[in-house]
């Protein structure tokens, strides 16, 4: 987040549940954001934009952008009320996450 790697020891807690339209960020049983989100792959690069329904920023709105290979999932974030980023470099106040797949 905003340029600053998560610690090492919490990412092996970390998980996105994605269903639909919803997605779930937790780490452990602890849920960090959960909203619905929409995407236009149409877009280069490919946007994202969430409606946060729980966690710090409930009912905010955030813009991203994102590229998937059907195995990773890289997000590029800005904060909520900022505009969309442009890029995956980290900093300028972006949350950069990379999400590997699990299929169960």
């Amino acid at each position: 987040m905003d340029g600053h790697a998560l610690e090492k020891s919490m990412v092996k807690y970390g998980k996105r549940i994605t269903r639909g339209n919803t997605t779930t960020v937790k780490f452990g049983p602890q849920i960090f954001m959960q909203g619905t989100f929409t995407v236009d792959a149409t877009k280069s690069p490919r946007e994202i934009d969430f409606v946060h329904t729980q966690g710090s920023n409930k009912g905010k709105t955030q813009h991203g952008i994102y590229q998937c290979d059907g195995t990773i999932f890289l997000l590029s974030s800005a904060k909520p009320g900022n505009p969309r980023p442009t890029d995956f470099t980290p900093g300028d106040g972006k949350t950069i996450a990379e999400w590997k797949l699990e299929k169960k």
